[in-house]
């Protein structure tokens, strides 16, 4: 209820990069460096988890700790201390952003293409380069829908990257239910 620290495991010393016997018995708040300690002194007013960035002055890296923050209570329902679970999510959100960046690349290479060959599928199919057999145009039917399939599938990974992203915003709108089903 102080804000001392009554434990810390090796780990967290070597997340925060301090150590255990300096900060067992003193305030959480004392020999800050920087914002460090005081994000996760203050808990989250959800109970949320947190990101929490640090930047080290040391060898210029910087960490990522997902920090769960859970008061802990008496019998009587009296506040005796809180608990910080720190989690370093670094290289997991860098492979995420590798990973969305990988997605909307492939998928922006894989548009150009595909336009082309639709293009092309539908000269051929609108007779303007000759006439058709009746087998060539059915072929060229179910390449051509398969190609629209492609492009949806190829349009809704993109719009999956720009949601992860944050970069797609949603619109509500009015649509009558038979539209949609």
């Amino acid at each position: 209820t102080k804000g001392k620290v009554i434990m810390m495991n090796p780990a967290a010393e070597k997340l925060l990069g301090v150590s255990k016997k300096d900060k067992i018995g003193k305030s959480i708040l004392e020999d800050i460096k920087g914002p460090r300690l005081l994000s996760l002194a203050k808990p989250s007013q959800d109970g949320e988890s947190k990101e929490i960035e640090l930047i080290s002055q040391r060898d210029e890296t910087k960490k990522v700790l997902r920090a769960s923050t859970a008061v802990i209570e008496d019998e009587n329902g009296q506040t005796v201390g809180m608990v910080s679970v720190l989690s370093d999510i670094t290289k997991q959100k860098e492979l995420d952003e590798l990973k969305s960046n990988f997605v909307a690349n492939v998928s922006h290479e894989l548009r150009t293409p595909l336009v082309a060959i639709g293009k092309s599928i539908s000269l051929i199919l609108s007779k303007t380069s000759g006439q058709l057999s009746e087998s060539q145009e059915q072929l060229l039917s179910i390449a051509d829908r398969n190609l629209k399939r492609l492009t949806f599938l190829i349009n809704d990974l993109l719009d999956l990257s720009r949601l992860e992203a944050g970069k797609m915003s949603i619109r509500r709108e009015y649509s009558s239910i038979e539209k949609i089903i």
